[in-house]
């Protein structure tokens, strides 16, 4: 883990828009703001940065409307649940920036994640010790394996990622559930 656990990320929050309709169907902007990050613990060198969150699948478009609103007001439902890392019965959108010389405990989550690398270099590390370097512009497909993430440059890296439910990964007759270690 780093020794840099009070820093913060230097990179400016992200800005979110949000789109919707109005009551006659027109398209509006629902929110336009940016989103600053926050640590899942005390002791992480991440950020997590909530972008977007949906607890049913497929996700619902429809606005909810309040007698004599034109326009609705957006739910944060990532607001709403901010150390859940994801929903299980929908689609959760993170922007993760990490410190330089840290790293995630190994972890299994019952998901599909993809994560694009937009800022510095991550090593994906899998529990039989292989690991592949992803740089900015790179995509990884993680499919519910043991895995974990590290930094080992001296910048901070910035990370999006949309995690999906997915059934467990079955090996014979042994179902692999959710697993940190």
């Amino acid at each position: 883990m780093s020794t840099e656990t009070a820093k913060t990320s230097p990179y400016p929050p992200v800005r979110r828009i949000i789109t919707g309709h109005t009551t006659s169907g027109k398209s509006v902007f629902l929110e336009d703001k940016p989103i600053a990050g926050h640590k899942l613990s005390a002791n992480s060198d991440s950020e997590y940065i909530g972008l977007y969150r949906h607890d049913e699948f497929p996700a619902s478009n429809q606005d909810t409307l309040k007698i004599g609103e034109e326009v609705p007001q957006f739910i944060d439902h990532v607001a709403s649940k901010p150390t859940e890392l994801f929903s299980s019965t929908g689609t959760t959108f993170w922007a993760i920036d990490t410190a330089p010389h840290s790293q995630s405990k190994f972890h299994r989550t019952v998901t599909v994640d993809y994560a694009i690398v937009m800022k510095g270099t991550m090593t994906l590390v899998l529990d039989d010790g292989k690991r592949i370097k992803a740089s900015a512009g790179d995509v990884v497909v993680q499919r519910g394996t043991i895995h974990e993430w590290l930094n080992e440059g001296d910048e901070w890296t910035r990370v999006f990622s949309v995690l999906i439910p997915a059934d467990k990964v079955k090996i014979g007759e042994k179902e692999l559930d959710m697993e940190f270690r």
